[in-house]
Formats: structure tokens, C-alpha cells, sequence
């Protein structure tokens, strides 16, 4: 969890300089849609915390069907939780805009980041649960990686796209990134592999 929160505070820091590099315009837009969305996004990392407990309870006691059927339920949970939370702010997208006092272009560009985010979250509700399964049952490496690669697309791709779309590539690398997070937590649950619990060694000197 330390490595992964250096990750994290490493990743960002590219990201503002990138965002820093638009303008005072763009950067107070991105820190207002950023708290948004991290509101928005409360209740599908409690699901991804609550799968997290859930899976290593159960890949203890070797339930390993339970585990799989407990994970499609919180994807389903998550999925309906966004659809819900992201109906509502795509509505009232504009008033909660509003209510940090932003106007002009900054409210423009706030409301665009806002609203993409809207449909991000069903994304992010895909693979969030994978992300407390893997780290439940000790496989905590591969929801680091996760974490990288999403951090990771999110740099690329909003470098790649700075010189198409202009500010807007802020937030349109964000749904690039989860797509290729999906594909990689996803390839490696129909792996199996991490079903296969790591044996440990104990030599006594006698």
C-alpha cells in the first residue's frame, strides 16, 4: 500500500505539470473536477475495500466459487451504484460546478471534465472489486501494477493527446487508461492464476 500511494503522488505530479502548462484557467477546473470525481467515487472503493476483506476470508478457508461469485456481485453492485451516481451528477453537472464559484471558461472546461467523468465510473467500477480481491488474498503486486498502469495511461495518453485536443486530453486519457487497466485485471482473473495459493517453507534446526 506504501509503494502504491508513492505511485499514485509520483503519477499526479506529471499530470499537474501537464495541467500547470494550460494555464491558471485549466488548473482551477482540474482541481474542482478532481474533488468531484473522488466523491464520486467513494462508494465503489468501499465495495472495492469490502471485496478485499470478503476475498481473503474466503481464500483462507479455500472457497474459491465464493470468491468468483462474490466478485461478479460487487461488478454488478458497482455498476448500478455508478449508473445511478452517474445519471445524477451528468444532470446536475452544472450546479455542482457552481458551487465552488467557478465561472467562465474554467466552468466550461470543469463541466466537460465533469461529465466525461459521469461515464468514466462504470469503467472504474468494472475492475475496482478485482482490485480489492487481488489485494485480499495477498496478491497485493498485482493491484500495484494496477495502479501503474492506470496512472500510467492516464500520463500517456494525456501527453499524446495534448497536442490534438488541446486541455481536453486531461481528461479524455483518463477512460483510455481504464479500458487498458480492464484488459489487464481481467486477463489475468481468467488466468486463474491467482487462484493458486504460494506454499511456504518452514526448516527447523534440530
Amino acid at each position: 500500500m506504501t509503494v502504491q500511494q508513492i505511485i499514485i503522488n509520483c503519477g499526479f505530479m506529471l499530470l499537474q505539470r501537464l495541467v500547470n502548462s494550460f494555464g491558471e484557467v485549466l488548473t482551477a477546473s482540474y482541481t474542482v473536477a478532481c474533488r468531484l470525481e473522488c466523491y464520486m467515487l467513494v462508494p465503489i472503493n468501499a465495495l472495492g475495500s469490502t471485496m478485499a476483506t470478503y476475498a481473503g476470508q474466503n481464500y483462507g478457508a479455500n472457497e474459491i466459487q465464493r470468491i468468483k461469485k462474490g466478485n461478479m456481485q460487487s461488478i454488478l453492485m458497482g455498476l448500478i451504484i455508478a449508473i445511478i451516481i452517474g445519471g445524477l451528477c451528468f444532470v446536475f453537472a452544472q450546479n455542482l460546478v457552481e458551487l465552488f464559484g467557478l465561472s467562465g471558461q474554467s466552468a466550461t472546461y470543469s463541466l466537460s471534465h465533469v461529465r466525461l467523468v459521469c461515464f468514466d465510473i462504470l469503467l472504474y467500477a468494472l475492475y475496482q472489486p478485482l482490485v480489492g480481491l487481488y489485494q485480499g488474498i495477498g496478491k497485493g503486486t498485482i493491484s500495484m501494477f494496477m495502479f501503474g498502469i492506470e496512472l500510467a495511461g492516464r500520463i500517456i495518453f494525456a501527453y499524446l493527446l495534448s497536442g490534438v485536443i488541446g486541455p481536453a486530453c486531461v481528461w479524455w486519457g483518463e477512460p483510455f487508461a481504464f479500458i487498458v487497466v480492464i484488459i489487464y485485471a481481467f486477463t489475468y482473473y481468467k488466468l486463474g492464476r491467482w487462484q493458486k495459493k504460494e506454499t511456504t517453507f518452514i526448516v527447523k534446526n534440530i
